[in-house]
């Protein structure tokens, strides 16, 4: 039985920094998380051929989040020369409109002409409760509260059964902890860093979490391991020592470049 690892190909938040893209995943490098600016130069430095990736799920579609979106496409239809062979999933209220701007910038000025591409990725709009199947990995869309329409998600290996489970970008709110229940990882962004989110009147708009939010999700669901995530390198160190003191599970920070086997 192959172990299934958690891979970073970037964990910072709006900004970014030499050496950290912003927050991006593989799940054994068959399920993409979120598509960075430098998506495919990140798949290609870690030996990973992009066209082998068909799976693409999305937290939500914020910039940081899906601007590597198009030149994945691009590159995915240049090496295979077949889109159906993609599949895109993410929030039901902006997954196609985002999916449809890619593919309007790429081949937008061929429609009308007998180049037209007509063949598109499959694009799977998810909400709350929703679950998908790949061929390694079982998927559940679970609430999440953001500025726009977000979804933290709960992810299965069908193989070993174990399981990790990934905030997004979300805030603390009652019952959000449940899906995530007795998970082997947890990759929660600490964009809040320190602060209390409770203190942050800016957070009623924003809608993100700090370390005692994520630490408090990890209790409540009874993670194994806690990797944090969306911030920048030099609140590292600060959020795992003070989280370690708050907490008996595990804490690390997801850093860039790195595999975690979990």
């Amino acid at each position: 039985m192959n172990t299934p690892y958690l891979r970073v190909l970037g964990s910072c938040s709006t900004r970014q920094s030499k050496n950290n893209d912003f927050a991006c995943y593989t799940l054994s490098d068959k399920l993409l998380i979120d598509a960075n600016t430098g998506i495919i130069q990140h798949l290609f430095d870690a030996g990973i051929n992009p066209a082998s990736i068909r799976t693409v799920l999305f937290t939500h579609l914020h910039p940081d989040h899906a601007m590597g979106l198009l030149p994945f496409i691009f590159q995915f239809h240049i090496q295979t020369g077949d889109l159906s062979h993609l599949t895109i999933a993410g929030p039901k209220d902006s997954i196609f409109r985002y999916v449809d701007l890619a593919m309007d910038y790429l081949y937008g000025e061929l429609r009308g002409t007998e180049y037209e591409y007509k063949v598109w990725p499959k694009i799977i709009p998810l909400s709350p409760g929703d679950e998908i199947e790949t061929e390694d990995f079982r998927i559940l869309a679970c609430e999440a509260q953001h500025a726009v329409p977000a979804l933290s998600y709960r992810i299965t290996d069908k193989q070993s059964g174990k399981v990790a489970v990934f905030s997004g970008d979300t805030r603390y709110f009652e019952g959000y902890s449940k899906p995530f229940a007795n998970a082997d990882i947890l990759v929660h962004e600490v964009s809040l860093q320190l602060e209390h989110a409770e203190n942050l009147p800016g957070n009623t708009r924003y809608r993100h979490s700090s370390i005692h939010d994520a630490v408090k999700v990890a209790t409540e669901a009874q993670v194994k391991r806690l990797f944090f995530t969306h911030n920048t390198p030099e609140w590292r160190e600060k959020c795992v020592t003070a989280a370690q003191d708050m907490t008996s599970i595990p804490v690390q920070w997801a850093e860039e470049g790195q595999v975690f086997p979990y």
